[in-house]
């Protein structure tokens, strides 16, 4: 997703709560920078954050209850 891209995101999403459904790479001017965004809300996240993010929801899903 392109960097201004996100930030017209952020912009429009404003404060309101995200669960975060998907993520992309954020790229400027065609180079690759070393964050993802959420494509709903455009908010940040560091490859680790996104694993950690994406890890927790497969283990609720796999949740026995």
């Amino acid at each position: 997703m392109e960097y201004n891209t996100v930030q017209k995101l952020k912009e429009e999403w404003g404060n309101k709560p995200c669960d975060h459904p998907r993520f992309e790479k954020v790229y400027y001017t065609g180079a690759f920078l070393i964050n993802y965004a959420c494509t709903q809300c455009g908010a940040d996240f560091t490859i680790a954050q996104k694993l950690e993010i994406e890890e927790l929801r497969k283990k609720q899903r796999h949740r026995v209850f």
